[in-house]
């Protein structure tokens, strides 16, 4: 009920009902699931489309999501319709001249199959994509400048991080940002390192923000990974 999970178990459930119609409450399930769907997407999604899960790589994975979870609903869900919308324009920002995502938060800088389609389709729209993007709600700017005539790949991109919704796949790096220069990162981010090992339930890293004990993965999450002001070398 509070992150992307939701979703991932009530496309099972639309799944199952459809798979075994003859079961009784398969209907009535459906709808339960639909509503749910589109309740945790008032939660987690921003006015402005944007997932409140600080990471592109969780943006892309959750359009495809509800973009499977629409094509259960072909002809009763335009509140899908609109949300998909907002979410492929913002997934557009987050698109670099590389055509790599910007590796704010968790984000992997290896792309997902999953989520390949919907990257692809951000990357061809980002020629049409404005030269300033703010998105208020959700706590991201990004400018992307490219001379006329110019491909995208050669365009001059800073992308601004000033979001915390949660701890959900968040960084220390409020209003950290990133510099590319075409294929070049200047200022770069550490985006998500090494995976989710080492839980943590307690103890003073989990007092300060970390889920993970792995050394090389708090230094990734950590101010000193990020282009941000640091206080007393402490984050």
């Amino acid at each position: 009920s509070h992150n992307n999970h939701g979703w991932v178990q009530m496309l099972g459930l639309l799944c199952f009902c459809r798979a075994f119609p003859q079961i009784r409450g398969s209907r009535a399930a459906e709808r339960i699931a639909l509503n749910r769907i589109l309740a945790l997407a008032e939660k987690l999604i921003s006015t402005d489309g944007m997932l409140r899960e600080h990471s592109p790589t969780y943006q892309a994975c959750c359009t495809a999501l509800l973009r499977n979870i629409r094509s259960f609903f072909p002809e009763t869900t335009p509140v899908l319709d609109v949300l998909l919308e907002k979410m492929r324009s913002c997934l557009t920002c987050l698109v670099k001249p590389d055509g790599m995502l910007v590796p704010f938060g968790s984000t992997d800088p290896k792309q997902d199959a999953f989520s390949e389609e919907e990257v692809n389709q951000a990357k061809l729209c980002c020629e049409a994509a404005p030269e300033l993007t703010v998105l208020q709600k959700s706590g991201y700017a990004v400018v992307r400048i490219c001379a006329s005539g110019t491909p995208r790949e050669e365009a001059s991109y800073l992308a601004l991080m000033g979001a915390f919704h949660s701890y959900t796949h968040k960084h220390c790096d409020d209003l950290g940002f990133v510099w590319s220069e075409g294929s070049q990162d200047l200022l770069g981010d550490s985006g998500m390192q090494y995976g989710y090992t080492g839980m943590l339930y307690a103890g003073p890293l989990w007092e300060k923000g970390f889920y993970y004990s792995a050394p090389n993965r708090v230094y990734a999450e950590s101010a000193h990974a990020h282009n941000v002001v640091e206080i007393n070398g402490e984050t």
